[in-house]
């Protein structure tokens, strides 16, 4: 019965009909399959050969400019001062070492550190590539504040306390005399003293120049054992502080006595002992050879 109906069903035009449709649409799906699978194929070989070539190509272009750079060394420098302090043999010295380097492989910051490492007193560095062969060096010092003679050579200070050899005047500048009992090694551009006493004696300095409006301080005895400065006056009167101290009460003690007691203008005072607590004492002319001697017992050298 089912061999009888599945004949039938063979012999029905409809059903061969729907036979051959349904053949047609597998055949289409397997055609758009292959012509998809192929186009893949294509388009995948095409992407790999363009990375191929774009890999090839900045490989090249990579090779090129790492074999333009290794003939890009520096030949010159240019070392451009921008004050009139520093010293531009010693920072010639101080950079030639980095000469026949890569331009662009020399590090900013070690030339930086060699250049201060030498002068201590330099404060800004701006440096420059310039292709094919050169670096361009700016170098600026810090400001100098105060002019000083050590082993009866010209020095200016400079406001981070380092010395610097000079051979010229410097008249706007304070005179700081650094006075000791014991015998310094004082090398040129590099920092003196701790820069806390140092930063005590501009900042009195400055008090009394802006406060002491009938006298003036015309140069300051800097003494490192005693941890002292002493601040003379324009008509030769010896104002004694203590960098240990309190300096701002050692102050205000000084403005009190020169407005309510005595005007620091008089001439007749020999120094003015600012050191001890709460009081001011005063050493006058007529004690002169006495004044005069405990301060060469003191604070001479001998």
């Amino acid at each position: 019965m089912k061999e009888k109906l599945l004949n039938i069903l063979q012999n029905n035009r409809l059903y061969k009909k729907i036979k051959k449709i349904h053949t047609l649409k597998r055949f289409k799906k397997e055609k758009t399959y292959k012509r998809n699978n192929l186009q893949l194929k294509i388009n995948t070989k095409n992407k790999i050969k363009k990375v191929h070539v774009v890999s090839t190509f900045v490989f090249l272009i990579l090779a090129l400019l790492i074999v333009s750079l290794s003939f890009l060394k520096v030949k010159t420098i240019n070392i451009i001062k921008k004050e009139d302090i520093s010293n531009i043999t010693i920072a010639y010295k101080a950079v030639d070492k980095y000469r026949w380097e890569l331009l662009f492989l020399a590090q900013k910051d070690k030339i930086k550190k060699s250049l201060i490492d030498y002068q201590s007193n330099i404060k800004n560095v701006e440096i420059t590539r310039i292709i094919p062969d050169t670096l361009k060096i700016e170098i600026e010092s810090y400001k100098p504040i105060f002019k000083t003679i050590i082993d009866e050579k010209a020095y200016i200070i400079t406001e981070n306390w380092v010395a610097v050899p000079t051979n010229k005047e410097n008249n706007d500048l304070w005179e700081l005399n650094i006075l000791s009992n014991e015998t310094y090694n004082f090398p040129s551009y590099k920092q003196l003293f701790i820069e806390d006493y140092l930063n005590k004696i501009v900042y009195i300095k400055d008090k009394l120049k802006d406060n002491l409006l009938s006298t003036s301080i015309k140069s300051i005895n800097y003494y490192p054992i005693e941890r002292e400065a002493h601040y003379i006056t324009n008509n030769d009167i010896i104002l004694i502080f203590d960098l240990n101290g309190l300096v701002d009460d050692q102050i205000e003690k000084l403005m009190i006595f020169n407005k309510e007691y005595l005007n620091l203008s008089k001439s007749w005072i020999i120094y003015i002992d600012l050191r001890i607590k709460n009081k001011v004492f005063l050493c006058n002319s007529e004690n002169e050879y006495q004044c005069r001697k405990n301060l060469k017992d003191i604070y001479e050298k001998k």
